[in-house]
């Protein structure tokens, strides 16, 4: 789960916001006032590209709330988002607001991002050459795949509890992967059952074009989701996932969870550790 810095706000810009209240309206930490959004160049042209792709793509491909909040949350095709008004909008739905972070942050950092209604968003762009991948997430990753279903409650409220869940293992590698496979299976590679068939809401799917043709395609392998499954399932970063997970809705993400604090809770007492509670603040421990 890597995150990079890539511009800074500018003084002005920030005595502009502190002088109307908007950084405590944001919760943003002091620390971290950096820019919102990448330079007008090369990048705008880029999302105006893969935004264009995945829109006519996606139409009949993803779930129809994300398509529908991708349009309440006014992205679109000309002008790179700002995550300055992305956030208030976010934080006004779910209490999410999104955060630039320096650097690759550890899962710890992470998972405190997400206890505290924070999102760490990459503001580095894919080159122009390599529009149909990604090797590692980028703003349009994050902005386009993540942003509109943390504008949804019981999908917010999933997030915020996973990381709050996460946190006590933050220093046991082994019980942290089987809660990182939750959240790939589900937040960046999840499938969910409509009315018309399955659709697509997983933030690595609609981020990317091959892989929303393939996962509702014949060769993909589709399961009903369910927790312990999901844990026992590893994690296959750069390949096609050899299998994806439907939910029926969203709220059944947030009704999971006592199922994993269950499964993680017995896994200790099994396998006991020294356990640190203490949490890095979000994006302030890197790898």
């Amino acid at each position: 789960m890597g995150f990079w810095l890539f511009t800074t706000i500018s003084f002005i810009t920030i005595v502009y916001l502190f002088s109307i209240g908007i950084m405590n309206a944001l919760a943003l930490n002091p620390q971290h006032t950096q820019a919102a959004t990448p330079s007008h160049g090369e990048e705008a042209r880029i999302w105006r590209a893969l935004f264009e792709r995945q829109t006519l793509l996606l139409r009949d491909m993803a779930s129809p709330v994300f398509l529908q909040s991708v349009s309440a949350l006014g992205l679109r095709t000309e002008g790179l988002p700002s995550l300055i008004e992305l956030s208030l909008q976010l934080r006004k739905r779910t209490g999410f607001t999104l955060e630039p972070v320096p650097g690759v942050l550890t899962d710890k950092a992470f998972y405190t991002c997400l206890q505290a209604r924070r999102f760490p968003i990459v503001t580095h762009f894919r080159d122009a050459e390599h529009l149909t991948y990604a090797d590692r997430p980028d703003f349009f990753h994050h902005i386009y795949g993540h942003v509109p279903l943390l504008a949804l409650p019981p999908y917010a409220d999933f997030m915020q509890l996973l990381g709050a869940l996460a946190l006590p293992y933050a220093d046991q590698p082994a019980m942290l992967e089987l809660i990182n496979r939750l959240y790939w299976y589900t937040i960046e590679f999840g499938l969910v059952q409509h009315e018309n068939g399955l659709r697509i809401y997983g933030a690595g799917i609609v981020s990317s074009v091959a892989e929303t043709a393939y996962c509702l395609g014949p060769l993909a392998e589709r399961e009903a989701y369910d927790v312990q499954t999901v844990m026992a399932t590893p994690i296959q970063p750069l390949r096609f996932q050899r299998k994806y997970f439907v939910i029926q809705h969203f709220r059944q993400l947030y009704d999971s969870l006592p199922e994993l604090e269950r499964v993680l809770k017995a896994l200790a007492v099994l396998h006991p550790a020294p356990v640190r509670t203490g949490a890095a603040p979000c994006g302030v421990e890197f790898r």
